[in-house]
């Protein structure tokens, strides 16, 4: 199935970009949303940062034990980095992923490699 979309229209961001820096992303979310900041957004931002959500996230087992008020889940920081998502997935699934026009237009904007 290749649905076309405008990629104008979606907020396209690197994992890379923002694995590391929420602040990154929060803007970005801002400016493409075009709201204005919010005093708490600074607050939010050092609240959710990697270290603090990695911390919350060890008082969980598993997975699909998680926070009610935050959602943050057990192992919910992973280990893995960049772009390495085609190590999980079989060959078949690559594939069609790649067939899709779309998701090709996204992995060339970013320059990921396959």
């Amino acid at each position: 199935m290749n649905l076309n979309f405008d990629l104008e229209n979606i907020l396209l961001l690197r994992y890379e970009d923002f694995a590391q820096n929420q602040e990154y992303i929060a803007t970005n979310l801002i400016n493409f949303l075009s709201i204005s900041y919010k005093r708490r957004l600074n607050s939010i931002i050092k609240k959710f940062n990697i270290e603090n959500v990695s911390k919350m996230s060890k008082k969980f087992d598993s997975f699909n034990e998680y926070d009610k008020k935050t959602h943050i889940h057990g192992n919910h920081i992973s280990a893995t980095k960049g772009s390495s998502v085609y190590k999980y997935l079989d060959k078949e699934v690559i594939n069609l992923i790649l067939k899709d026009k779309n998701i090709e237009r996204i992995i060339l904007k970013f320059d990921y490699k396959i």
